[in-house]
């Protein structure tokens, strides 16, 4: 309800109708001011985060800056948008050209977005970096953020936020979570000798640094 009013003042005060226009009236002029565009416009407006709580901000560019990307959905491909990623709620963020209104477009209606050479895909709902789309399998790395709040004890006054990620392995619709080779060899118990030695022989690291790289390389080798 509360997002429903906040979009019914922000066309309101964006186009400044006669007082007696019914709601679908006020859309449809939007959607006419705004064009092929105008889809992807309509959603929530975000709520902001008060800045005076959190040491950072949870965005995938800590500085909450709006980049200019691409927006994929079922209908169309929208360039140029201006757009930022919120990795802790998971939910993408579009800035509307005119009134530079923060929007966050309906999820299932979205299917892929790009940020700084970066693709994201929509995955069961979950926003995820693609790091390999082959033939049979997909990698993506899932980057999320947990909030760690203040200590009473300790100086620190404000939230901050911890990143992590996972990687995601799927095949057939079906997400696994990999984070070393023992998880691959798991995952394919019939290969489990021939990714071992194929990890030897390419001298593969899993530490943090070197996982995403060495994960890919064993799944375009299975892949292939």
């Amino acid at each position: 309800m509360k997002s429903s009013l906040l979009f019914v003042s922000f066309l309101a005060c964006s186009l400044l109708p006669c007082v007696g226009q019914t709601r679908l009236e006020l859309e449809n002029l939007y959607l006419s001011g705004m064009g092929d565009h105008a889809r992807l416009y309509i959603g929530k407006v975000e709520v902001p985060y008060e800045r005076q709580f959190y040491k950072t901000l949870p965005y995938l560019y800590e500085d909450g800056s709006f980049h200019v990307g691409t927006v994929g959905t079922e209908e169309l491909v929208y360039p140029e948008v201006s757009l930022r990623f919120d990795v802790y709620l998971n939910q993408l963020v579009v800035e509307s050209p005119h009134s530079h209104v923060k929007v966050v477009p309906r999820k299932e209606n979205v299917q892929f977005f790009t940020l700084e050479g970066q693709r994201f895909v929509n995955c069961s709902g979950t926003f995820v970096r693609e790091e390999y789309a082959g033939k049979k399998f997909s990698l993506f790395t899932y980057i999320y953020k947990e909030q760690d709040y203040p200590d009473i004890q300790q100086a620190r006054k404000m939230v901050q936020f911890k990143s992590k990620w996972d990687l995601w392995l799927v095949q057939d619709g079906k997400v696994k979570t990999v984070k070393s080779l023992s998880d691959l060899q798991a995952l394919f118990p019939t290969r489990s000798q021939e990714i071992k030695r194929f990890a030897d022989e390419k001298k593969l690291k899993f530490n943090t640094k070197n996982r995403i790289n060495s994960v890919k390389s064993i799944v375009e080798f299975l892949d292939s």
